[in-house]
């Protein structure tokens, strides 16, 4: 069995190098050698390969083992607090869980995949209403303006029939509203 190696962020970075003709800080990764300059230099340096960092909560001294910012405990109260700061509407189709690119286009297709999740734990799901996303619409002088010398006036004679295809051939798609609900149940037999 293999042991990861432990790369603390505090230990990550050579450096500062001072380069006098060039006025630049510059930073390594202590363990793949890559070069950070700038203001963030040393954070980028230190972060690159690291596994153990510190939690970037102010009040917290837990320590995060992945690519992220903040430990699990204060990424979740984080997303309660952002979920908190929302305006609640009834549980209205299609829409997307919170947090997720999971799309639910019928109440049905949201208690099958409440059924679906094995950790038992999804009796509530919190949700965002879904729009309809618009098509945008071509305009070729939009579309060629850096191609052409100043107040060059492109042909537009075809946009309609551009626009008509792309409404034709287009996907549909969906985004967040942002109205927001939670849809809450009783698990069967419980």
């Amino acid at each position: 069995m293999s042991t990861k190696e432990i790369r603390r962020y505090e230990d990550g970075a050579n450096g500062p190098y001072h380069i006098d003709e060039i006025r630049e800080t510059i930073y390594s990764c202590k363990h793949c050698q890559r070069i950070y300059t700038g203001f963030h230099g040393l954070h980028a340096a230190r972060w690159c390969c690291c596994n153990d960092c510190p939690c970037e909560s102010m009040s917290c001294d837990n320590r995060t083992t992945g690519r992220s910012m903040h430990c699990d405990p204060c990424r979740a109260r984080r997303i309660d607090d952002q979920w908190m700061a929302f305006k609640k509407v009834s549980p209205q189709f299609p829409c997307v869980r919170f947090g997720d690119d999971t799309y639910f286009f019928t109440e049905e297709e949201l208690i099958e995949w409440m059924d679906d999740q094995e950790d038992g734990e999804h009796t509530r799901v919190r949700c965002v209403v879904a729009e309809r996303m618009i098509v945008p619409i071509f305009e070729v002088q939009e579309f060629l303006c850096d191609m052409g010398y100043e107040d060059h006036e492109f042909d537009d004679s075809n946009d309609d029939a551009i626009n008509a295809l792309i409404k034709q051939v287009a996907p549909e798609t969906w985004t967040g509203s942002g109205k927001f609900f939670e849809y809450a149940r009783e698990r069967p037999g419980a």
